[in-house]
């Protein structure tokens, strides 16, 4: 049946438009507080009741409204961030759009008791977008809004809303997801009446610790700041030490906004390529500033989305920033935990420029022929044995556990785990010099087609690394040739290769490790002197001490904390060490 085109009401019009901003309880958390950071509050307090179900209530000590303001305020499209178009090309405020109050009102009860400095309180209340009601009273300085009985009046959206526990931690996230960027500001988040989270004007280091110290350590984390032009990085992050197999804890944050941005969580990933395995990302809390005209918030209610100016240039920017600090080793990589007194109680004075930082070294060229040296059991004949002077800064020790070398340098004791370190000296050098080893026997391999479909596409990749594929019919491929130092794995690699596709670059780094992991000495593998002397030296000179698992390659202990552990006293003079 033909139906004729009509205007909706103003009432079924305004509640449609509501569900493009409220969504569940946590948007009313969202606006609210993107408000009272608007109105440049000091302390900011969330309340929320039944998850938020029943109510959510926020109160701040901004600058807060006049009963002018408060008598429209909720209209559609009311607001104060911005007067023309042209404003929308140089936003500084969270919210601009002029909805969220309007759009709260039509589908909850609100109540808004606010006052300035200048004007008496007064209180609005309002009802399934009815028209509100304005009454002097209250003793607020700043804002107070209380949302209660949301989605009562529709239903079919009130139907979707999850349980209590569910709503509640998403109210909590995105509370988290606002604190982060303003770690000037105080605030406090409330559960039925009881303090949850109380966070203090802090550093942003102290202020992300603060908020995830339950997920992560402050000995494994480190803050980070860079600068390029316009545009201003700063991070907080973790060591190569702490990771997870998902990217859940890459949080980007551009302009003081949390964003979903596939294209900067991969930038950080990047980053973090060289020293993490595939499928390990790190925990990283990541905030740019940017000039306003160089991004875009105008493309999404939730303002969740972003739009750059120059996306490829800001992704280069984040990748490489990321990985010259990481692999400039400024990481303390050994006993964290004990580089953890050391550090300044505020956080903020210890943010390093990574363009100061030592140029990173990557790929170092560590001759082939020197692997057959590493895992001999005989030591050449003492007569023809001719020291590097390289590795005449240190003296070698011995082997213990058939696993670690014991080395003394620069007072220091190391301990360093001979698979781990010759591990990451295979990886480097298939970094910079792969090589390739035609085989006799070329070796066949029939793979699934979102398999074959990726080999078809990124062949150049695997002939990068040293690995030669042949397409022979439907999903048959035949491996022609694989690196030098990947000789007698090849099945191996056949293995990977038939179960990988996705990003290539993840791709690649599996590849790496997996041969490096093959070939290395293995532990229990007892080593000759002169072997053992070299992989020590050529460990102890790479840039980046960690295997391509992630693992620590060795283990730091300083003169002083050895002869502290062994209850010895320190008189300061070489020849009298302790008493």
């Amino acid at each position: 049946m033909r139906r004729p085109v009509t205007l909706l009401s103003p009432l079924v019009a305004q509640r449609i438009a509501a569900g493009e901003v409220i969504e569940r309880p946590h948007s009313v958390v969202r606006e609210l507080m993107d408000n009272a950071v608007d109105a440049d509050a000091s302390k900011v307090d969330v309340y929320l009741t039944d998850g938020g179900i029943s109510s959510v209530r926020v109160i701040d000590d901004g600058h807060g409204m006049t009963k002018d303001d408060l008598a429209v305020c909720c209209s559609s499209h009311a607001t104060s961030k911005i007067t023309s178009l042209k404003d929308l090309d140089s936003l500084n405020t969270l919210g601009f759009r002029g909805e969220a109050l309007s759009s709260i009102a039509a589908c909850a009860d609100l109540k808004i008791t606010t006052g300035t400095e200048e004007d008496v309180c007064h209180t609005l209340k309002a009802k399934s977008g009815q028209d509100a009601q304005i009454q002097p009273g209250g003793n607020t300085r700043g804002t107070a809004v209380e949302v209660s009985r949301l989605f009562y009046n529709i239903p079919g959206r009130k139907k979707f809303l999850k349980s209590s526990r569910s709503e509640g931690n998403a109210c909590r996230k995105v509370f988290l997801d606002k604190v982060l960027p303003f770690p000037d500001i105080q605030f406090r988040l409330f559960t039925e009446g009881e303090m949850k989270l109380f966070l203090p004007p802090a550093s942003l280091f102290d202020r992300v610790l603060h908020a995830y110290g339950h997920v992560v350590s402050r000995d494994y984390m480190h803050a980070f700041a860079y600068q390029s032009g316009p545009v201003s990085l700063q991070a907080v992050i973790s060591s190569p030490a702490l990771y997870r197999t998902d990217r859940s804890y890459i949080q980007v944050f551009v302009n003081r906004r949390r964003i979903h941005d596939y294209s900067l969580i991969q930038a950080v990933s990047y980053g973090y390529s060289s020293v993490l395995p595939g499928g390990a990302f790190p925990y990283c809390f990541l905030f740019l500033d940017l000039p306003s005209e160089a991004v875009d918030f105008n493309i999404h209610p939730a303002k969740k989305e972003v739009r750059f100016r120059a996306q490829r240039e800001i992704h280069h920017l984040v990748s490489s920033a990321l990985r010259e600090w990481v692999e400039s080793g400024q990481f303390p990589y050994a006993r964290p935990e004990k580089r953890a007194s050391s550090r300044p109680s505020d956080s903020a004075g210890w943010f390093r420029d990574a363009p100061a930082a030592p140029p990173p070294q990557r790929g170092r060229d560590v001759p082939s022929e020197w692997f057959q040296t590493a895992s001999s059991k005989e030591s050449a004949p003492e007569e023809k044995v001719q020291e590097s002077p390289a590795y005449n800064d240190f003296i070698y020790l011995g082997q213990i556990f058939s696993l670690f070398l014991l080395v003394q340098k620069d007072n220091a004791l190391y301990i360093i785990d001979q698979h781990a370190a010759h591990e990451r000296i295979i990886y480097e050098q298939l970094r910079s010099q792969p090589g390739c080893q035609p085989l006799l026997i070329p070796l066949s391999l029939t793979v699934e087609d979102e398999i074959h479909q990726f080999i078809t596409n990124h062949r150049e990749l695997y002939r990068k690394i040293g690995i030669t594929l042949e397409h022979k019919e439907h999903t048959t491929w035949e491996i022609t040739s694989v690196p030098s130092v990947g000789q007698g794995i090849e099945h191996d690699i056949a293995e990977l290769i038939a179960g990988s596709a996705g990003d290539p670059e993840e791709i690649e780094k599996k590849l790496y490790a997996l041969i490096s992991c093959r070939q290395a000495v293995k532990d229990g593998e007892v080593l000759d002197p002169l072997s053992a002397k070299e992989l020590a030296g050529k460990a102890l000179r790479l840039t980046v001490p960690r295997c391509p698992h992630g693992r620590p390659i060795w283990r730091e202990i300083s003169r002083d904390e050895l002869f502290q552990d062994m209850g010895r006293v320190l008189t300061g003079r070489p020849d009298q060490a302790c008493r």
